[in-house]
This record gives structure tokens, C-alpha cells and sequence, in this order.
């Protein structure tokens, strides 16, 4: 059975809106967990790191990306590159193969591995998607909101001082 009822509302999220709740929350000990973008690894490749500068920026957008993130966010990234190739496998070789026998005869018709790898990466995706709002149906049970400006700032003002 699938998780009941709405997903949690992060306290962050309810902070900004100056809901109560945050306070209760914090008092029972969940963390706060600020927006800000998180460093993409150096062990990425060039195509995981395409899908991160795409996806990392439509997170912040959305407000559902923090720091600690990170790490199932490259997951992701390369997960979907994997099943992006196993995909493009599938288009150009179809799914399926044919086998003969030793007279030369056509034995069996079978299913590519790529298939089943490539639908089983579909519903790993789909799970990392879900928990960052990447669906219309998970978007409508995460209610976060736009990242703090003030916080935003002072995050490029850091950038700008390590690269500088």
C-alpha cells in the first residue's frame, strides 16, 4: 500500500507562511533544512550534469531543492541517463530479438534485457520524482514555497567569493 494522506509540509515552508506549526515542529525535533542549491559531484558525466543544470534549476524555481539533496539528485541524473541510452536502444533495435534453431528454423521470438532494465529504471525515476514534486500528482501534495530572496542572495554572494 502507497503513502496516506498529503506528504508533510516541510517547516521551512511553513515558517515563511508564519504558520504555528513550524514552531511545533521544531519543537518535536524536525530539522530545518534551507533552500539553496546544492553542488553537483565531480564524478557526474557530461550528459548527468545536462539533466542536473536543468532539473537543479526547476527545483529551485519550484522551491523543493535543498542542499542535502544533492545526493539523490545526481542518482537521479544518472539513473536517467542510463535509462535515456537503454531507451534509445529500444528505438533503434526494437523489443524484441529472434533465435533459430540448429536446422534454421526460427525457434523463439524474445524479449530484450534493455526492456526490462529500461522499465525497471522508468519506476525508479518515477519514485525520485515523486519525492521531489517532479509529477502533476506529487506537485499537488508538496506545498513549499518560493526560496527566501534575502537567503538567495547570500548564497550567490558566497559563490561569487570562492570564485573570486
Amino acid at each position: 500500500m502507497g503513502r496516506r494522506g498529503p506528504s508533510p509540509t516541510p517547516t521551512e515552508s511553513l515558517k515563511r507562511r508564519g504558520s504555528w506549526r513550524a514552531r511545533k515542529n521544531r519543537q518535536e525535533g524536525q530539522t530545518e533544512t534551507p533552500f539553496r542549491e546544492p553542488e553537483a559531484p565531480k564524478w557526474l558525466d557530461a550528459k548527468a550534469r545536462n539533466i542536473w543544470r536543468r532539473v537543479t534549476r526547476l527545483l529551485l524555481d519550484q522551491g523543493t531543492l535543498a542542499e542535502i539533496d544533492g545526493m539523490l539528485l545526481a542518482r537521479y541524473c544518472r539513473l536517467f541517463v542510463r535509462w535515456r541510452d537503454l531507451d534509445e536502444f529500444i528505438q533503434n533495435e526494437g523489443e524484441t530479438y529472434q533465435t533459430w534453431n540448429g536446422a534454421g528454423d526460427l525457434s523463439m521470438v524474445r524479449v530484450f534485457p534493455q526492456v526490462k532494465l529500461c522499465n525497471e529504471l522508468s519506476t525508479l525515476l518515477l519514485r525520485i520524482e515523486q519525492e521531489f514534486g517532479m509529477s502533476p500528482s506529487a506537485r499537488t501534495r508538496i506545498k513549499a514555497e518560493q526560496p527566501d530572496r534575502e537567503l538567495e542572495e547570500r548564497e550567490e554572494k558566497r559563490k561569487l567569493l570562492r570564485i573570486g
